[in-house]
């Protein structure tokens, strides 16, 4: 009832209960063959799985430049992918129709009665979701969107956003290279397309990570960038390669200071984190972030010998530090630390080290130390630094600073805040932050 062709001019065939393929010398084979017909056929040589019991009723074809083949399963709410090898997966839908799911994992949303798939160049999947009344996509990381209709059942739209559009059994499906989509707007007799919006990539503020504040950035910084369509649309954690080191590319994002790609800790599409390269120099830095292939304008900021900010519990950047006692438990109101006794800070934005610092790699010894002097600072009061340096095991550009709580004669017999910050060299960390003491009697 559906036919594709993949980048080899091999023709595959959907027959309601099976999945043939005519290849470029006319040789016919089964791909897999609908569970609930049962087909067996001894003529047919199989390449896939005899029988896909999950595979209800095959709709609509697509197929791509590495022979993957898609497929609508009409019937059970999914699309299924039969890889060249034969192995069959669900690639959208959790088998329930419906329709959730948006913005999150493909396989988890709901379709109902799906009816047409097509691919385009970079393995984007398009789907005719006929009994939502909607087309929807799946990107590259398997995450699915609505890209046009509202569900309800007329014609209107056109000329305006495509998901405020009125469709009535979108069917037939097709993209070209440009990105266009096309679609049969079934009962309403039309051809109707779908055309790009050109991505916008804006980049507005660059944050110290811990401290929340702009300004200049330092080698080794952890730094938060805040702007629009700037990552994906569902938060994605960092992600490392082979050799353990934090990817510079993660869900189609990018982050570069000077043409240098940077560490990135997570994106999403209004912000991102990333570690500002080692090797950076010079006075400006211009940051710029690449998302799918679009790119935002530069914007500059300095470059400062160090730019140190206090991590906090809740990450606002004032209020409780996030600080562990000597016995390694969290500092609370309810579990304070004690004079005389050490507690271990973190923070970001110490500058060089020495070893030097590389980017994007979790540390090991011999840990890399700052570079600039670092003095600790509780209640007004310069405290012990016991050790400056590198977090054991975690990445560079994060520095835990273990420093001595100084002896305190008031409050006795209370739990109380005390302030707390730290210099770099000639910068110190924001105001705000604290740490809780407990006064014995």
């Amino acid at each position: 009832d559906s036919n594709a062709f993949d980048g080899a001019q091999n023709l595959y065939v959907a027959e309601r209960t099976r999945i043939r393929k005519i290849d470029t010398n006319g040789k016919i084979s089964t791909l897999t063959t609908a569970g609930q017909i049962g087909f067996v056929d001894p003529y047919i040589l199989y390449i896939g799985p005899t029988v896909d019991p999950s595979l209800i009723y095959p709709e609509g074809l697509a197929a791509d430049a590495k022979g993957n083949v898609y497929v609508a399963d009409y019937t059970t709410h999914r699309i299924r992918k039969i890889s060249p090898n034969g192995f069959v997966s669900t690639l959208a839908g959790d088998g329930t129709a419906g329709y959730i799911g948006d913005g999150g994992p493909a396989t988890a949303a709901r379709l109902s009665y799906p009816r047409n798939v097509a691919v385009d160049a970079i393995g984007t999947l398009y789907i005719s979701d006929v009994g939502n009344g909607r087309i929807r996509k799946v990107s590259t990381n398997g995450i699915i969107t609505t890209i046009a209709g509202n569900g309800a059942v007329g014609y209107s739209g056109d000329d305006g956003l495509a998901l405020n559009a009125e469709m009535y059994v979108p069917l037939g499906l097709a993209v070209d290279a440009s990105g266009n989509v096309f679609f049969a707007d079934n009962y309403n007799n039309a051809l109707r397309v779908l055309k790009p919006i050109p991505r916008k990539v804006i980049t507005s503020t660059v944050a110290n990570a811990a401290s929340n504040l702009t300004g200049a950035v330092a080698p080794g910084e952890i730094v938060a960038l805040n702007g629009f369509g700037i990552g994906p649309p569902m938060l994605t954690a960092a992600q490392v390669d082979t050799q353990g080191k934090y990817r510079a590319l993660l869900a189609g994002t990018r982050v570069l200071f000077n043409g240098i790609p940077a560490p990135l800790l997570y994106a999403w599409e209004r912000q991102v984190s990333a570690i500002v390269p080692y090797g950076i120099s010079g006075n400006t830095a211009g940051i710029q972030i690449e998302y799918q292939g679009a790119m935002s304008e530069p914007i500059a900021v300095s470059i400062a010998p160090s730019a140190p900010g206090l991590f906090t519990l809740d990450s606002s950047g004032t209020g409780l530090a996030a600080a562990l006692n000597e016995d390694g438990s969290l500092n609370t109101f309810s579990n304070p630390t004690r004079p005389g006794s050490i507690v271990s800070l973190y923070a970001t934005g110490e500058g060089q080290t020495s070893p030097a610092g590389l980017d994007g790699k979790p540390v090991t010894t011999p840990l890399p130390m700052p570079l600039l002097k670092v003095e600790v600072t509780l209640d007004g009061q310069p405290a012990e630094v016991l050790y400056a340096g590198a977090a054991p095991g975690l990445v560079a550009g994060l520095m835990q600073i273990n420093a001595r709580v100084p002896e305190y004669n008031r409050f006795v017999g209370l739990t109380f805040s005390m302030p707390v910050s730290i210099t770099v060299g000639t910068a110190s960390s924001q105001p705000g932050v604290f740490i809780f003491v407990h006064r014995g009697l």
